[in-house]
C-alpha cells in the first residue's frame, strides 16, 4: 500500500478532548499520534468517514497563559476496536506555527 501521509507523524499517548459536528458536549478521546496533517485517536462513540468534529488542545498564549484553541477536522477513516473506534482525522487547517505550539504543549 502507497503511504499517503505528506508530514512526519509522532506517536504519543494522552488525552484530548473532541466535539463531533452537531453535538454540544465534548468528550474524551486518547491520542495515539500527530502529524502537522492530522491525527490519530480513539474514543469512545463511533465515527462515520467524513464526519467533521473539533479538536480541543490547550496551547500556551505569548503572555505563557493557558488557553484552549479548538481546531477542525474529518475523519480519513474509522474502525472499530472492541469498545472504542480507531479513527484518523485529517485537520481542516494548520498552520507551521499553530503545530508548532501544539506540539509544545504536548512535549514540553
Amino acid at each position: 500500500m502507497k503511504e499517503r501521509r505528506r508530514h512526519p507523524r509522532l506517536s504519543i499517548m494522552g488525552l484530548i478532548r473532541v466535539t463531533l459536528s452537531g453535538e454540544s458536549k465534548s468528550q474524551e478521546a486518547y491520542l495515539a499520534n500527530i502529524s502537522r496533517g492530522g491525527i490519530g485517536i480513539y474514543l469512545h462513540k463511533k465515527v462515520q468517514m467524513g464526519q467533521k468534529l473539533w479538536v480541543t488542545v490547550r496551547l500556551n498564549d505569548r503572555e505563557g497563559q493557558e488557553v484552549e484553541e479548538q481546531i477542525g477536522a474529518h475523519v480519513s477513516w474509522s474502525n472499530p476496536i472492541g469498545d472504542l473506534c480507531m479513527a484518523g482525522l485529517q485537520f481542516e487547517k494548520m498552520s507551521r506555527e499553530k503545530y508548532s505550539a501544539v506540539l509544545k504543549s504536548l512535549f514540553p
